[in-house]
């Protein structure tokens, strides 16, 4: 069960803020000396020279699994860094380089790590070698959607206000005079209602422009690049809604009920199939992957449970959103948002819809600092906890990850495919013989009647890259619960146990004052690798 953060003397707490503005001090300050070199590089003629091989290792991911315009602009002939190793800063998360951010193949600045199969470091992997000085954002499919996604966060204020309040205030000042008089006067004060909304979106907006603010100097950007600017799409804009509500979910104690009732099992089931024999200090020892990892939280209680995590998440929005909370986070509580502020139906009363929440509910770096020191643990949680970024099937079915983990965690993950046979061969993969999937979740299929990555480039006419692309692959699908089980036992995994969660139905980011309740029933099943 998720705890709430102890109290932890100032020492600490002054010591990890001081750290942490080291961090983004030491970020920025490279961010210029790399825009300095830049331009000093455009004014010699010498645009196209490589790299210092001194430079960090690139990181980066794919938004979403719709394909992106291509969209040209500067950002093309410089090179970024991308999410930063945390070997300088022992409190990071280490956000590793992969190929697949979308549907381009792209490299990072140096050698692409996968995991020693022997223990939790990592090693170069020279099957990548070869193409190891390409630019991640060489593509401008790949660099566009990154600067919407980018400024989807810095939009968020204005376009809230704009679409939320305004309009409403538009539509309220509209209605005959006898009517709004009655509407602006208690108990409904509807002026007031349109005020307090405004506030709670600035708060909200103030998380939104924290991640952001972090993204550019994490992603090898100057502080006064603009070649993001007015590159979000409506459809970006969601995203950015959804993924700031995601953190009730995730990292607020609100969320409580709906982590226990899915993150538990899983934990429970990590306890009983992998690690019942060896003791809490030795389970660095068992390696654990978390594909469709979000904003982080469940890759963070299966480090703070002692294990050695990999998480996988293919959004940016997410992963700017999983970087800031886990490598920025300064004391518990430190944001406050609304989450339901921006949806005026189905609330008993306003209070409910003007609901604040903290996040996060606790510091991570202090919270795994503790756990590593109650199990008196060998191997710092730092080295311990990474995630990757890109297209699960693109980067786990690679050679370097065959045989790799011993056990693969999904959760509310499996129904994303349009084709879940590429994520079943995959786990199979990755996973070392008699390794343990443990899986919990709907069967909610988020391709049903919807057109796939591919066909989208097929009706623009664009010709696709890599028939073996991964979750872009053509073709889908869609299994009842009990096809798939089946499925799994054809694919070679046999199923050691399957059942309905024990806490029953849950939400998902779901309002508990709502008058309308969206809850799940999710199947939970372990399988063993034959």
């Amino acid at each position: 069960m998720v705890r709430r953060a102890p109290n932890r003397t100032e020492e600490e707490l002054a010591a990890f803020k001081r750290r942490q503005r080291d961090r983004k001090t030491q970020l920025q300050r490279e961010a210029r000396q790399r825009a300095r070199a830049s331009s000093s590089q455009s004014a010699t003629g010498a645009a196209d020279r490589k790299p210092s091989d001194t430079q960090e290792a690139a990181s980066a991911s794919c938004p979403s699994q719709r394909p992106a315009e291509p969209a040209q602009d500067s950002s093309s002939s410089r090179r970024s860094q991308l999410y930063p190793h945390a070997h300088s800063f022992p409190e990071a998360i280490t956000y590793s380089s992969r190929e697949q951010f979308h549907s381009a193949l792209v490299q990072p600045e140096k050698h692409h790590l996968t995991p020693n199969h022997d223990s939790g470091n990592m090693a170069s992997d020279p099957a990548n070698q070869q193409t190891a000085e390409l630019d991640p954002f060489a593509d401008p499919a790949e660099r566009r959607v990154f600067h919407a996604a980018l400024d989807s966060f810095r939009q968020y204020r204005r376009a809230a206000h704009y679409n939320i309040v305004y309009l409403r205030r538009q539509s309220f000042y509209s209605l005959p005079s006898a009517h709004m008089d009655l509407l602006s006067q208690p108990p409904f004060s509807l002026p007031s209602v349109f005020d307090q909304v405004d506030d709670a979106i600035d708060a909200n907006a103030d998380l939104a422009e924290a991640i952001f603010d972090i993204a550019l100097p994490s992603f090898g950007f100057a502080s006064n690049d603009q070649s993001w600017k007015g590159k979000a799409t409506p459809s970006d804009m969601d995203k950015a809604r959804s993924t700031l509500r995601l953190f009730y979910r995730d990292w607020s104690i609100e969320g409580l009920p709906e982590r226990h009732a899915c993150y538990s099992p899983i934990l429970a089931a990590l306890e009983s199939y992998v690690s019942s024999q060896p003791p809490a200090a030795g389970r660095h020892n068992t390696r654990v992957l978390v594909p469709g990892a979000g904003l982080g939280r469940l890759v963070f209680e299966v480090c703070r449970a002692g294990f050695t995590v990999e998480g996988n998440e293919i959004s940016y929005h997410q992963l700017f959103a999983s970087n800031y909370i886990l490598n920025c986070t300064e004391v518990a509580g430190q944001h406050k948002i609304h989450p339901w502020a921006l949806n005026f139906s189905n609330h008993l009363k306003r209070s409910a819809q003007l609901q604040s929440v903290a996040v996060p509910d606790v510091h991570p770096g202090l919270e795994l600092e503790k756990a590593m020191h109650e199990a008196q643990s060998e191997v710092h949680y730092s080295e311990r906890m990474s995630m990757t970024a890109g297209d699960f099937c693109e980067i786990y079915r690679r050679e370097g990850y065959k045989d790799c983990f011993n056990a693969v965690v999904t959760c509310f993950f499996i129904d994303t495919a349009p084709n879940v046979l590429t994520y079943i061969e995959t786990i199979k993969h990755c996973l070392q013989q008699g390794g343990i999937w443990i899986n919990l979740g709907p069967l909610l299929w988020h391709f049903e009647s919807a057109p796939t990555p591919a066909e989208k480039n097929r009706e623009r006419g664009e010709q696709q890259k890599d028939l073996n692309s991964g979750i872009g692959d053509p073709g889908s699908f869609e299994l009842s619960n009990d096809e798939l089980l089946a499925l799994l036992q054809c694919s070679g995994f046999q199923i050691c146990e399957q059942k309905e969660i024990p806490a029953g139905a849950t939400g998902y980011i779901q309002d508990p004052q709502s008058m309308l309740q969206n809850v799940y029933r999710p199947s939970f099943w372990v399988a063993r690798k034959q």
